[in-house]
């Protein structure tokens, strides 16, 4: 028997199977009806832990609270009822009218509409087989079955929250050299802006600076263990707020007149004026004015030619370059 002889009698013999034992997919559900307890056991106390924060009209206040759960472990037994419905819309029927290989289907779609692709001859099969699986619908959803089991629970059964305890707040800024202690009274503990940088606390947790800038806090305990790890505070969801935004445009001018006043003791102020007009305020430059660049940065670093710290220097000067540059723009105002 040639091959495509062999391939039609297995498709013939498919689809007169398909069409007897029906084509209909069900979606079988469970459901709780009934549950019994079989044990209770004391299992374990835990403490949970919580921190917030949020700004005031003086400073940044922190609330903490923490919690001691007791558990227990519960047996029980569950019963469940088993139902059958069908499920017309999910492609779980292998149609094979659709290619030449078996592909799945929603129910409708291979029964009423794949038929077509072969002008209609297949409705020889999928008729029957809409007839088995509409006179076997009542008897399979009416079919339901049960089952139980046995499972184990671990449970909060008892919360008792700690009353003042005896922990701290570690707040820390790499970047300024910032790493302080302060102590919770209360539950909470209120830190001012007076002894923060209203700038970097502004735009901490922005992925536009460098992450030693950003201030991270964690809760110790009393020898220092960490109860909360460190975490970033997140500056940017306080972006809306006037008085914040106010103060750290104030602490940003502050450190910029400080930077500047640093500057103009390590560089010729001349020769920064000359840098920015080649460098942005990102350190770059065009590739034309390289050499005139190259003769601005000898010029500022000459100490340090040929050592390891030349490299260093050249950075300290680009910075001082876009300090200068923010400074003599803001002098320089326009009057009428």
């Amino acid at each position: 028997m040639p091959i495509w002889n062999k391939i039609a009698a297995l498709l013939l013999v498919s689809c007169l199977w398909t069409a007897l034992v029906g084509c209909l997919p069900y979606i079988k559900t469970s459901s709780l009806t009934s549950e019994k307890e079989l044990t209770r056991i004391p299992d374990q106390t835990k403490s949970e832990f919580l921190i917030d924060y949020r700004l005031t009209a003086n400073g940044l206040l922190f609330n903490y609270s923490e919690t001691q759960v007791t558990y227990e472990k519960v047996k029980k037994e569950k019963e469940y009822s088993i139902s059958r419905s069908p499920d017309t819309s999910s492609k779980k029927v292998s149609c094979v009218f659709t290619r030449d290989t078996l592909e799945a289907e929603s129910y409708w779609n291979c029964m009423l509409f794949q038929p077509l692709r072969i002008m209609g001859l297949g409705y020889a099969f999928t008729i029957p087989a809409m007839l088995i699986d509409l006179i076997s619908l009542p008897f399979v959803v009416a079919f339901s079955g049960s089952k139980s089991e046995t499972t184990e629970e671990v449970i909060p059964t008892k919360k008792k929250e700690i009353q003042n305890p005896k922990v701290k707040l570690k707040l820390q800024n790499e970047g300024i050299k910032f790493d302080k202690t302060f102590a919770f009274k209360d539950g909470t503990v209120e830190i001012p802006f007076s002894k923060l940088d209203a700038n970097l606390l502004w735009r901490s947790n922005d992925e536009t600076v460098s992450k030693i800038f950003h201030y991270y806090y964690s809760v110790v305990d009393s020898s220092g263990t960490e109860v909360i790890p460190m975490e970033v505070f997140n500056g940017l969801k306080f972006r809306d707020d006037k008085n914040f935004l106010a103060l750290a445009t104030k602490d940003f001018e502050k450190a910029k007149q400080t930077e500047y006043t640093k500057c103009s003791r390590k560089f010729s102020l001349d020769n920064i004026r000359d840098g920015y007009k080649y460098f942005e305020d990102s350190g770059l430059f065009l590739r034309e004015n390289e050499l005139v660049v190259q003769v601005i940065l000898n010029r500022a670093c000459y100490n340090y030619r040929g050592t390891d710290s030349f490299d260093d220097c050249v950075d300290d000067f680009k910075s001082c370059v876009s300090t200068a540059r923010y400074i003599d723009n803001k002098n320089n105002q326009y009057r009428k």
